[in-house]
C-alpha cells in the first residue's frame, strides 16, 4: 500500500522499518510481483527511486518471463523508463523478456485491477507477430489498448483469442490472416 502513495514518505517509512530490506526483491505469491515491479506498473517514479535506492534489483523476473522494464514499456511509462535504464535495466526485448517465440499461450487479463499488467498495457510491439508458436492470447480488459499491430495477422498459430472489454476501435486489416483462429471473444 505504500507504494500507491504518490509522495512516497510512507515508503520511505515502510524502507526505514527493520527488515524491509529483505522483503525488496520477494515476488508476491498471487500475482509474482516484487515491489518494484508494483510501483512500476502504476507509474509512480518516487516509488521506483525509493525501491531502487533501497536495493531493489532491477532485472528481477517473475516465472512468466515478465520484468519491471516489460510492464513500464507496455504501459507506456517513459519517466520511469529512464529511471530504470539508469539504474542498469536490462532493454526490454519482446523474444527475451516478455513472450519467447516459442511461447504457446499469454494473457494480459485486465480484469485484476490496476495492479495488473494487463490493466495498464497501452501497445503491442510490432514485433509480436515472430510469435510464430502462440495458440491463445488474452487481451480481455485491456481498456487502454487501442490498437493491434500489423504484424498481428502473421500469428499463424494462434487458435484462441479473448479481446472483449478493451478500447479497439477496429482490428488490422492483417486479422484476416489469422487462418487457426477457431476461438474469438
Amino acid at each position: 500500500t505504500a507504494i500507491g502513495t504518490d509522495d512516497g514518505r510512507a515508503l520511505e517509512t515502510a524502507l526505514a522499518s527493520a527488515g524491509v530490506t529483505s522483503l525488496l526483491n520477494e515476488r508476491s505469491a498471487g500475482d509474482e510481483q516484487t515491489p518494484l515491479m508494483r510501483a512500476v506498473l502504476m507509474g509512480n517514479t518516487r516509488a521506483v527511486e525509493l525501491l531502487l535506492a533501497a536495493g531493489a534489483e532491477v532485472n528481477t523476473c517473475s516465472d512468466g518471463g515478465s520484468t519491471a522494464m516489460l510492464r513500464c514499456v507496455l504501459a507506456g511509462h517513459t519517466q520511469v523508463i529512464e529511471i530504470l535504464k539508469s539504474a542498469g535495466a536490462i532493454e526490454w526485448d519482446l523474444m527475451r523478456d516478455g513472450i519467447p517465440r516459442a511461447q504457446k499461450g499469454f494473457s494480459f487479463r485486465g480484469a485484476a485491477g490496476p495492479q495488473c499488467l494487463g490493466a495498464n498495457l497501452m501497445a503491442l510491439p510490432e514485433s509480436i507477430g515472430e510469435c510464430a508458436q502462440l495458440e491463445a492470447f488474452h487481451l480481455d480488459g485491456c481498456t487502454k489498448l487501442t490498437a493491434l499491430p500489423e504484424s498481428f495477422g502473421e500469428l499463424a498459430s494462434l487458435e484462441e483469442l479473448e479481446l472483449h472489454n478493451n478500447a479497439l476501435p477496429s482490428l488490422p486489416e492483417s486479422f484476416g490472416d489469422l487462418a487457426s483462429l477457431e476461438y474469438l471473444n
